[in-house]
């Protein structure tokens, strides 16, 4: 991974300048480049400048100026502003500065028509095969950083965020357990692996953190920092062209988000097929995946039942009132 000599500085000059900084400072110090946010931030610091704002403050009207939508622009252009307003918003509060904060319907994607790419249990291990042979380097750590991240989205059902923001404190490697800290839904929950996964852990560890601190994290290049979503992005389109996985493109997938939708999916099987109670088991789905209610975790009941026909009527049997048709609205997952 290409990482910048040096990070790209602009002058704040409106009256919440110094939250500016502040935040952009902050995303830099847990490892984030963040300089296009940065190029985007000034141009939200000169719009600020024109408007009869209190200092350190972020009224209601002025972020709704700014999010709302220009002529012939992309829904996700107008998304990507609106996220950044928001994550500057929420270190304003949590610093005790006034701010509004947009809500996640302005904020959240359009559930898309995609659907899921559920991995066979031989694509899985043709993929994994093909992350354990990922050209080594000496000046670079993907070739043992990516069997281990791409194992554990799958093994233990994460985000690839989640996995990437793991500190060398959140993985106990006496306990076998990952902690999640400051999710995607602000909650945190406290995840057990398979002894497999947690050998691989301990292998990775000795490898890479001889000399690290607790707060470094976990995946993390040579040079230190933190991994981009784009590295392993890099990482898993190598290992599926190797595995003979067809990709088809952006908006087609597979994604690496698919290896999270298989772990829930091929859990559900199996408890259908060891003819397990789901209508007890199901919440520990939802806790363990950290969905912040049931209604999150139904869409993998219609999921199951549809690329596993021959298990529908158990799902049904039980869930038939909870499973949502084709086309419902559901939080990405």
């Amino acid at each position: 991974m290409k990482i910048p000599e040096k990070y790209m500085e602009f002058t704040f000059s409106s009256p919440i300048s110094e939250c500016i900084e502040k935040f952009i400072a902050q995303q830099r110090a847990i490892g984030f480049v963040f300089n296009d946010q940065s190029k985007h931030l000034r141009s939200f610091d000169r719009f600020v400048s024109t408007q009869n704002c209190p200092p350190n403050t972020l009224p209601k009207e002025l972020v709704n100026m700014w999010i709302d939508s220009r002529p012939n622009e992309k829904p996700t252009t107008q998304r990507k502003r609106a996220n950044l307003i928001k994550q500057l918003g929420q270190f304003m509060v949590k610093n005790g500065y006034e701010a509004y904060i947009p809500p996640i319907t302005v904020t959240r994607a359009i559930p898309p028509d995609y659907i899921p790419y559920i991995y066979t249990n031989e694509e899985l291990a043709r993929f994994f095969t093909a992350t354990d042979n990922l050209p080594r380097s000496s000046a670079s750590n993907r070739s043992l950083a990516a069997p281990v991240f791409f194992r554990m989205l799958y093994g233990c059902g994460l985000r690839e965020s989640e996995g990437r923001k793991l500190r060398v404190r959140d993985v106990d490697l006496e306990k076998g357990t990952l902690a999640i800290n400051a999710t995607k839904l602000g909650k945190s929950r406290l995840i057990p692996m398979a002894p497999s996964l947690l050998q691989r852990c301990r292998d990775y560890s000795r490898q890479v953190h001889k000399h690290s601190n607790p707060d470094d994290f976990f995946f993390a290049p040579s040079k230190g920092g933190m991994y981009s979503r784009g590295a392993f992005l890099r990482m898993f389109h190598e290992s599926l062209r190797k595995a003979k996985i067809p990709y088809g493109g952006k908006g087609k997938g597979p994604r690496m988000h698919d290896m999270r939708h298989t772990f829930a999916v091929h859990c559900l099987r199996k408890w259908s097929q060891n003819s397990t109670d789901i209508t007890t088991a199901f919440p520990y789905l939802a806790v363990y995946m950290g969905h912040c209610d049931l209604r999150s975790s139904q869409y993998y009941l219609r999921l199951t039942s549809e690329l596993f026909e021959h298990i529908t009527d158990s799902l049904n049997e039980q869930f038939s009132d909870v499973i949502p048709k084709a086309g419902d609205v559901y939080e990405n997952n």
